[in-house]
C-alpha cells in the first residue's frame, strides 16, 4: 500500500528521487545514514526518520574471463616477467591488492625455461610446479 504525495514526508521524497536519478544503492545508504545520524542527534526528531529505510544492493556475480579472453591478455604482456606475474595472478585468482602486496621473498625464482616442465591444467601452474620440482617441496630456490 503506497502512500498518497501529500502524506511522504520530505526525506522520504529525496529519497525517491534519489531512486529515480540512479543513485547507487551504496551512495544511497549513505546519505540515508547521514540523514538518520544527524535527525536522531543533533534535533533529535528521530520520527522523521523513521519511514527512511536502507536500499538493498544488487548481488551479482564477479566478471571472469574466458580461456581465449585470458589467453590474450597474458599473451598481450610485452615482457616474460610481465607475462609469469599475470599469469600467476590469474592462475592463482589473486586480487589486485594482493598482488600489489606481494613481496620478493614471496615469490619462488627460477632461472629454468617454464618449457622445460611438463604442462599442467593451467599455464599459470607451469612457473608453481617447475618452482616445486627444482626446489623440492616447501624449499626456496635462492
Amino acid at each position: 500500500m503506497k502512500d498518497s504525495p501529500e502524506k511522504i514526508s520530505p526525506l522520504r521524497r529525496y529519497q525517491l528521487r534519489c531512486v529515480d536519478r540512479g543513485v547507487s544503492p551504496v551512495a544511497l545508504n549513505a546519505a540515508i545514514t547521514g540523514l538518520k545520524f544527524f535527525f536522531e542527534v543533533t534535533p533529535k526528531r528521530p520520527e522523521l526518520v523513521s519511514k527512511l529505510s536502507h536500499v538493498r544492493a544488487a548481488r551479482t556475480l564477479p566478471a571472469f574471463l574466458s580461456r581465449e579472453e585470458a589467453s590474450r591478455l597474458i599473451e598481450s604482456a610485452r615482457t616474460l616477467k610481465l607475462r609469469t606475474a599475470l599469469s600467476v595472478a590469474y592462475g592463482a585468482g589473486l586480487h589486485v591488492s594482493e598482488v600489489t602486496a606481494l613481496k620478493v621473498g614471496d615469490i619462488i625464482v627460477s632461472t629454468t625455461p617454464l618449457e622445460d616442465c611438463s604442462t599442467p591444467a593451467h599455464p599459470a601452474l607451469w612457473a608453481w610446479k617447475l618452482a616445486r620440482t627444482r626446489a623440492g617441496v616447501g624449499q626456496s630456490l635462492t
